[in-house]
């Protein structure tokens, strides 16, 4: 008995000691400099995940979202891991303006204190159920305190009808996926590895890349050629203030510092009814046509995702199906995500 009591202390004291970390704010140092981080990522990130591929239209060279006035100021997170609110509003402040509505000032703190899925100042995640399921209010009504234990209980100002990852499930986006998504819905909230070398030259530019662990969530607002070193580099807009870069904004390649490139957790953003096209679902990525040899069996199976149900062409439920045809045969795989969006794709299997 007294051993069976000393191990339920004993775990409830790591609990509690658990907690207390969670709650206290991540931070990094960077110059001399202290700031916040805030980002954790899910033991399975893709859970409940809906990915998302946008048109790959002909895009420009460069683009500059704030030109078109659906990037809003940018803020300072403080002492507090709160970056996680701080990018999910600047994606939601802008899918606002992208519906055509007037630009909405909203409230971080509102996040912070009321999405009960995340740790407040301890952390949070790349998650958009709670501004789809119940909305936020704004600014005005409850301002950012540097604080989880200020209450905010003003009634929400807007919602949003859906959000989605870039890419599709199992990789990283791509830098053309990326693109079209912030030219498409104006800003996405992005992780990366915030560390020393997450540091902005003179030019405003991040070139130094590390190798840690992601830590912290900032935002895509556009993107321009690189000046050296061919491909692009995307518009990093931040939550440290506007001492951090150029005005709190910097320009770095996807990837460096493990911006917007990790499988499950690398770019989100949200949908506002009116917004342009409404999004669905990627591509399920099987293969166009399988060849087997005749008389033997094969199976076709695309990695599954809980936010999807999957049904095939021959009736058959799942994500996994056994063929053995006698002729060239065509079998199409429908996914339906929670919200009733459904996606198809088919695939040829030849005898041979």
């Amino acid at each position: 008995m007294f051993r069976a009591i000393c191990t339920l202390l004993l775990a409830v004291t790591a609990a509690s000691s658990s907690a207390q970390e969670r709650n206290q704010p991540v931070s990094v140092e960077i110059q001399g400099r202290t700031y916040s981080t805030g980002y954790l990522q899910r033991g399975t990130p893709e859970t409940g995940r809906v990915f998302f591929a946008p048109s790959m239209r002909a895009l420009p060279d460069a683009y500059d979202a704030r030109g078109d006035g659906v990037v809003s100021a940018i803020k300072d997170q403080g002492n507090c891991g709160s970056c996680w609110a701080f990018a999910r509003t600047k994606a939601m402040e802008a899918a606002v303006v992208k519906a055509g509505m007037s630009p909405l000032d909203l409230s971080e703190q509102d996040t912070l204190v009321n999405d009960k899925t995340a740790y407040g100042c301890g952390g949070g995640f790349m998650d958009g159920a709670f501004e789809t399921k119940y909305g936020q209010t704004d600014e005005a009504h409850c301002p950012y305190k540097t604080s989880d234990r200020v209450a905010c209980n003003a009634a929400k100002v807007v919602k949003a009808n859906k959000w989605a990852m870039v890419g599709a499930s199992g990789r990283a986006p791509s830098v053309d996926e990326l693109k079209a998504a912030i030219y498409q819905y104006g800003v996405l909230a992005v992780t990366v590895a915030a560390g020393g070398d997450f540091s902005p030259d003179s030019e405003g530019r991040i070139t130094r890349c590390s190798s840690r662990s992601i830590n912290h969530m900032v935002t895509l607002a556009g993107w321009r050629p690189a000046p050296t070193g061919g491909g692009v580099e995307f518009l990093i807009g931040n939550s440290w203030g506007k001492g951090w870069g150029k005005d709190g904004f910097a320009w770095s390649k996807q990837g460096c510092n493990k911006l917007a490139s990790t499988a499950g957790d690398a770019a989100l953003f949200f949908y506002v009814e009116g917004q342009g096209p409404d999004p669905q679902p990627a591509k399920l990525e099987l293969p166009q046509q399988v060849v087997i040899t005749k008389g033997h069996e094969t199976a076709l199976q695309v990695r599954t995702n809980p936010a999807f149900t999957y049904k095939w062409s021959d009736g058959t439920s799942g994500s996994l199906l056994w063929v053995r045809p006698s002729v060239e045969t065509s079998y199409t795989l429908t996914a339906t995500a929670a919200d009733g969006s459904v996606t198809s794709q088919a695939v040829k299997v030849t005898p041979k």
